[in-house]
């Protein structure tokens, strides 16, 4: 006699034959099984979230709710997704591309039910508690740093000359363009369309990649000493990358680089107050936010440039980030020493009533006349455009130096990376 017993959870159409078959099973205890019927995803989290432990999931083909990202979530909770659904047309379905353990048919019987759980679950009596995913990636912790700023401020090239001049330092560093509007890509002239962000982050719902995977989806710039991982091809594809692979894409990249610095969208608010609804397209911003060990703030010393930046500035702290982690940076400034005072001061005086008024001192970017050469020829950007920001960035990160300084740089092979400008 079979001693195994399983917890399993249901998720489809309450009228569906073999949901109300299995209930029936389950309730006159011809199968060792313990049957939840749930009615959406949410109540199946919500159980998890709770502390409950499933043997597996069975869900009907036609929820619309069954995605990448929920049988990943499933089996990364210990418990493995079979499908009921038949075959289309005559033709098989390559179910296991998106994670799915077993295929049931819609009149399968307690056999199949059995066997199945024979082969892909665990019985409640050998799970102690919650299975939780183990890391295969890289155990190496990177630092991140945030880079934002209103448009026309110059957050793109500063974030890529921050870079540049962070990997000089002897640390293998990444530059993430993760911006609504990329633009990463025109500066560094990839000359033709890369797999980037929004791809990562696709592949990321089943979890992160090895490194040799990892380097088809980077790009090399010649002479910068980093790498760059495209932004979004188009603003609205932000639609297509949701909060957990996002998270998961940042996590892999800080474990796989000593320092990754991304450009994200200064909008981190959550909510639209008079409407009453989220803002969606933030949660890009804030999963970084939340994550990066710096924030550096861009603006330009003019009557709105000060402005946006004072709005900015006061978003952060209302989310928490440490004052002593931001980063005012000031770009295109003149070199005359009466302006940089007065707009350090008008600064002070508009976040006198905030957490702001004890962020980090401005950092003052001058103009570069040999920038729009070096973006033209597509060699590395001025050292002087950077350095400063690089300098509060290290004084800014956690233990006061870059970590890691001693492993060795990682070079992926990329079709681009040889050629010449």
């Amino acid at each position: 006699m079979n001693e195994h017993k399983w917890k399993v959870a249901g998720l489809s159409r309450p009228d569906a034959e073999w949901f109300r078959d299995l209930a029936r099973w389950s309730t006159a205890a011809s199968i060792p099984v313990d049957f939840i019927k749930c009615v959406s995803v949410a109540e199946i989290q919500a159980r998890l979230d709770a502390g409950e432990i499933f043997s597996a999931v069975v869900v009907g083909v036609e929820t619309a709710e069954l995605t990448r990202d929920f049988v990943s979530e499933m089996i990364a909770s210990g418990a493995p997704v079979f499908l009921v659904a038949s075959t289309k047309n005559g033709a098989e379905v390559d179910w296991s591309q998106l994670g799915i353990s077993a295929v049931l048919p819609p009149d399968f019987r307690r056999t199949d039910l059995i066997d199945a759980l024979n082969i892909h679950a665990t019985p409640l009596t050998q799970q102690p508690g919650p299975r939780l995913r183990t890391w295969t990636g890289p155990t190496t912790q990177g630092q991140l740093v945030a880079v934002t700023g209103s448009g026309g401020t110059g957050v793109s090239v500063l974030s890529a000359a921050l870079t540049q001049q962070l990997a000089a330092q002897r640390v293998t560093a990444l530059l993430a363009d993760l911006a609504l509007n990329a633009s990463q890509s025109v500066i560094h002239d990839t000359r033709d369309v890369l797999r980037g962000m929004q791809d990562l982050a696709e592949a990321c719902r089943g979890g992160w990649l090895d490194q040799d995977e990892l380097g088809s989806y980077l790009f090399c710039p010649q002479g910068r000493g980093y790498h760059l991982l495209c932004g979004l091809r188009r603003r609205r594809d932000w639609a297509g990358i949701s909060d957990r692979s996002m998270r998961v894409m940042l996590e892999g990249l800080c474990r796989s680089y000593q320092l990754l610095v991304a450009e994200v969208e200064p909008d981190v608010s959550t909510a639209d107050a008079a409407a009453g609804t989220a803002i969606e397209s933030t949660h890009i911003a804030r999963a970084v936010i939340e994550r990066s060990d710096a924030v550096v703030v861009v603006g330009v010393p003019s009557m709105l440039g000060v402005h946006a930046m004072v709005r900015i500035l006061s978003e952060l702290t209302r989310m928490s980030v440490p004052a002593s982690r931001i980063i005012p940076v000031l770009n295109r400034m003149q070199r005359r020493f009466g302006d940089r005072r007065e707009v350090a001061a008008a600064l002070s005086n508009l976040l006198a009533d905030t957490a702001g008024a004890d962020i980090r001192d401005i950092v003052f970017v001058d103009e570069s006349p040999y920038l729009e050469a070096a973006l033209r020829d597509g060699v590395a950007l001025p050292a002087r455009l950077g350095a400063r920001t690089a300098k509060a960035v290290v004084e800014a990160l956690p233990n006061q130096h870059m970590p890691n300084q001693n492993l060795p740089s990682r070079h992926w092979p990329n079709k681009y990376s040889e050629v010449s400008t």
